[in-house]
């Protein structure tokens, strides 16, 4: 009898249906892993060392595949220099200072 059960288990795992079914089921825990946020991403509270370490890998590969055949521009090009501490100053400069006290302790 137990032979058979193996017997049935090892006739359906390779089987087309029985993949298609499992990668359905694990689309739908990770939909809802996802949509109901059972992990805390948040920025305020530390990650595991396992999440940490898989997002720096994520970070450095997606970085590391859309730099290829990118050649920087020499940093001392003084218009590119100019535009970038403009860019800064327009963006980056009243978004910090209009930030309340609660959300920027620093």
């Amino acid at each position: 009898m137990a032979q058979d059960g193996r017997r049935s288990i090892r006739q359906h795992f390779p089987s087309l249906p029985f993949v298609g079914a499992l990668a359905i089921v694990l689309a739908l825990g990770a939909a809802a892993f996802i949509y109901l946020g059972v992990y805390n991403i948040a920025a305020d509270e530390p990650h595991t060392p396992a999440v940490y370490s898989m997002l720096e890998r994520l970070r450095d590969r997606s970085i590391e595949a859309r730099a290829r055949g990118i050649t920087p521009r020499p940093i001392w090009h003084r218009r590119s220099a100019c535009q970038s501490a403009r860019a800064f100053t327009e963006k980056c400069v009243p978004v910090a200072i209009s930030a309340p006290a609660s959300r920027n302790p620093r």
